[in-house]
């Protein structure tokens, strides 16, 4: 049998038809390669963000909202005291008083001073039942709490006062205490014109804050002063006083030597000299006396030391600087 073969011819390798062989591929430059890492860092983050502001948005409740632990005020209008007694409208609401009358039971006291200076029922005219009102005990120096035949005592007067201090007076109160003060007899009426006292036998003057009043006793050798309470039997008991302290040893001895002679260093806080109206005075401070301390300022004429002397109460200090200020021999 004959046999045919059909022989491929060979390729010549320098022909176009060679077929292309698969070399491996050549790495990028390194400026290039860095450039693909950090595009695909950027493109990471850029889907990361993307993805949790999604998340936010669609799946995670939103956070509440904290709370203060305040409670508002239920008004912002002003604490109003429409009759000026002392009391608010909202206090007399509650307490049952007329916010529109200052003195509600008519006893001649405002409800503010019955409630906060001298402790009686602004709603009862006679607190204690002894057949007189509120307003003619307090100006006579009674207690309008209790019943009793005798005037109140010097501890009732000086809360009284105290009260006073801090909380004031007010209409009728100030017009009932004044009707007393002017009713009182001349042995014991003080030489007042307007706000100035006048003190005759030893020749000074002093001017009196509005609310305050001067009595004497021994004829002008002592005076208190006092504010919006009766007078009392010691003149010692009120607030601020003007006495007779000593008499010099000689005509050479000065103001301070006398003070430094009849005061020792360990009974007081501090010396002090002062010029008050061309006068020459010493004030020692923080003088210790029963249960409290007292300031006194000491004057010099015709050898008297006279002693303003403010009796333990710190709420009479501005009254008292004031009187200081305007002390005067004639």
């Amino acid at each position: 049998m004959d046999m045919d073969f059909v022989v491929m011819p060979k390729l010549n390798s320098d022909s176009g038809n060679e077929p292309k062989k698969n070399f491996p591929q050549q790495p990028l430059p390194g400026s290039k390669r860095t450039k693909a890492i950090m595009a695909g860092i950027l493109a990471v983050v850029i889907l990361g963000v993307l993805g949790y502001g999604a998340y936010v948005r669609f799946f995670r409740a939103a956070p509440e909202t904290p709370k203060v632990n305040i409670t508002a005020p239920t008004s912002t209008r002003p604490e109003l005291d429409s009759d000026r007694d002392g009391l608010t409208d909202d206090t007399e609401k509650t307490l049952g008083t007329n916010a529109s009358k200052a003195d509600t039971d008519n006893d001649g006291l405002a409800d503010g001073d019955e409630s906060h200076v001298y402790g009686s029922d602004p709603l009862l005219p006679d607190t204690d039942g002894d057949s007189y009102d509120d307003g003619q005990e307090v100006a006579r120096g009674y207690s309008p709490i209790a019943n009793s035949p005798n005037q109140a005592g010097v501890d009732e007067q000086q809360k009284w006062l105290k009260n006073s201090v801090d909380f004031g007076l007010h209409e009728p109160t100030l017009t009932t205490l004044k009707a007393k003060v002017n009713a009182t007899q001349p042995s014991q009426t003080a030489a007042v014109s307007e706000n100035s006292y006048i003190n005759k036998i030893y020749g000074y003057t002093i001017v009196l804050p509005e609310g305050l009043h001067a009595r004497e006793r021994n004829s002008g050798q002592e005076v208190g002063i006092y504010i919006g309470i009766a007078e009392t039997q010691q003149i010692d008991a009120d607030p601020i006083t003007i006495t007779l302290a000593g008499r010099t040893a000689n005509a050479l001895q000065t103001l301070r030597a006398w003070a430094e002679t009849n005061f020792p260093a360990d009974t007081y806080d501090s010396l002090i000299e002062l010029n008050i109206n061309s006068q020459n005075a010493v004030q020692l401070k923080g003088l210790k006396s029963e249960g409290c301390s007292q300031n006194i300022t000491f004057f010099l004429k015709n050898g008297n030391a006279l002693a303003l002397t403010l009796n333990c109460l710190e709420g009479m200090t501005a009254y008292y600087n004031q009187i200081l200020n305007s002390f005067k021999f004639q």
